[in-house]
């Protein structure tokens, strides 16, 4: 199981060489597919200072929730945190997932011209469906269209996106 994202963790590691045994910091973002973690750990349990770095799946023993972490640590972090990926050209902490609205609004367009189109397409909670082989998930962009028909999916990038 991956690391949540945007959470206070502590992460106990294989034993290697003069390695920390447990990193505490904060998870910024995982990567879906290595499950590589990068991550703005405390330099000290007690301390306020923070120091990006990455942690290779592969040196993960076991993880859990830091909640060793008090709120009024986690409001102080915060701006921290901000200054750090700020500097680094990363976003902010939460991005937000997006409401029902804004998926609403998003889909609005594509659905008007697929209407106007002809093509058959059904909605399954956020994700549209063409010809019951295309889906299209969102922010509903020319690369979140996705198929294993390439004509078929070319095809409909076209009239979508022109």
């Amino acid at each position: 199981m991956l690391v949540p994202e945007k959470e206070w963790v502590k992460i106990d590691l294989v034993p290697f060489r003069n390695m920390d045994k447990a990193i505490h910091g904060f998870a910024h973002s995982v990567d879906p597919e290595t499950g590589n973690i990068f991550l703005l750990k405390r330099l000290e349990p007690d301390e306020s200072d923070l120091a990006p770095c990455i942690i290779t799946s592969h040196a993960i023993k076991q993880w859990e929730i830091d909640k060793s972490v008090s709120v009024e640590a986690k409001e102080k972090f915060a701006v921290e945190i901000q200054s750090i990926l700020q500097h680094m050209g990363l976003n902010a902490i939460a991005e937000s997932a997006p409401t029902p609205f804004d998926v609403q609004e998003k889909q609005k367009p594509l659905l008007e011209v697929l209407a106007k189109s002809r093509l058959p397409y059904r909605v399954d909670e956020d994700v549209i469906v063409v010809f019951d082989q295309i889906r299209i998930a969102y922010p509903y962009t020319y690369h979140d269209c996705d198929s294993d028909n390439e004509i078929i999916l070319q095809r409909v990038r076209s009239v979508l996106f022109k």
